[in-house]
């Protein structure tokens, strides 16, 4: 549950990109006689130096692949170079703070090819070998759909960037977080499908 708790906060952090911001050393003070407004702000101090000390790290492991190779090359590497760079910000900052939790990241990746055969080869490993906590889609609509099914037969959650298609959700949840050809955001619910987007219209 705990587990499952944490994946949840995570998926909806990354949609937003949280950055956070490194802070710049602070001049230190002259030396000071305790006072009674001193003494009164040390309780709240020390109260927040411990529940510091009592937080537990986890380390989640997203898995995706890349089209170094082949046709999708450019545009496929530009996203995972996003990523990665959302990933080190993140982990260079110590993480995301989730309940008493902070969580870091691991990326498991792979080239694709540009192709939907190595795309589903690929993505059963992530699940079934690699057993990453939750997977990024590869460049493409096309790509994503078989990435896709592969998804929902391991039942790993799939976020979806770089495709518009409807054709690219499973069965799965599937969370979509990326520019849109023709909605700005979109939620449906069909059976055991669904599928959630968050976008940005074209300007």
């Amino acid at each position: 549950m705990k587990s499952s708790t944490l994946r949840l906060g995570i998926l909806l952090t990354i949609p937003a990109l949280i950055l956070a911001a490194c802070g710049g050393a602070s001049p230190t003070p002259a030396p000071a006689q305790p006072t009674e407004a001193m003494q009164a702000t040390s309780a709240p101090a020390a109260t927040a130096m411990a529940t510091e000390a009592s937080m537990s790290e986890a380390t989640l492991k997203i898995g995706f692949t890349t089209s170094q190779t082949g046709s999708l090359n450019t545009e496929s590497v530009r996203q995972a170079n996003g990523l990665k760079l959302w990933m080190d910000q993140v982990n260079n900052n110590g993480g995301i703070q989730v309940g008493n939790t902070m969580v870091k990241f691991e990326a498991v990746t792979y080239d694709d090819e540009s192709s939907k055969d190595r795309v589903q080869e690929l993505y059963t490993r992530l699940a079934t070998q690699d057993n990453v906590d939750f997977m990024i889609s590869p460049y493409s609509s096309g790509l994503t759909g078989a990435a896709a099914v592969i998804a929902e037969q391991n039942q790993k959650v799939m976020i979806t960037t770089g495709a518009a298609a409807d054709s690219a959700a499973g069965a799965c949840t599937v969370l979509g977080a990326g520019p849109a050809q023709a909605v700005s955001s979109s939620a449906a619910t069909s059976g055991s499908r669904r599928r959630s987007s968050v976008a940005e219209p074209d300007t």
